[in-house]
């Protein structure tokens, strides 16, 4: 009588991730602080009344999600983040592809979000991070009419 063998087919495992570091969480909350100032601030390069007002609509849309997210990153006990250590962006000096580098470093940054957060368990605040990046593309749009 021959008996076949069976095949052992090696479990998938999860990865279990950790919550993010206080480190961590502190680089988010200046990767946000310096959007929105730098979103807040181009308008005053801006003569056009039209796109200024556009700029301005956008800017309340980002602060208003970028709100719900860091209250969801930060929960409601860790109110105070420790060591949070924040260096004013000068915009002055800035031109149009340095506004652009940063913009883009910023959704690189929100974009490797999901190596931290586990699409499980931390959907709502990644939801919240991609209607952040939708108003953060919508800023990139608005600098390629800026010549």
């Amino acid at each position: 009588m021959n008996y076949s063998k069976k095949n052992k087919t090696k479990k998938n495992k999860t990865i279990k991730r950790k919550n993010p570091s206080n480190k961590y969480k502190v680089n988010i909350v200046n990767a946000f602080t310096d959007m929105l100032n730098l979103v807040k601030l181009h308008p005053w390069k801006i003569q056009s009344s039209i796109k200024q007002k556009a700029n301005d609509e956008l800017y309340n849309n980002l602060h208003l999600h970028t709100n719900i997210f860091l209250k969801t990153v930060l929960g409601e006990n860790e109110k105070n983040i420790k060591k949070i250590h924040k260096q004013s962006m000068v915009l002055q000096d800035k031109n149009n592809e340095d506004i652009k580098s940063k913009i883009y470093e910023f959704r690189n940054l929100l974009k490797s979000m999901n190596k931290q957060f586990s699409l499980k368990k931390d959907g709502i605040l990644l939801d919240q991070r991609d209607k952040v990046l939708i108003h953060v593309n919508q800023f990139l749009y608005l600098l390629a009419f800026d010549k």
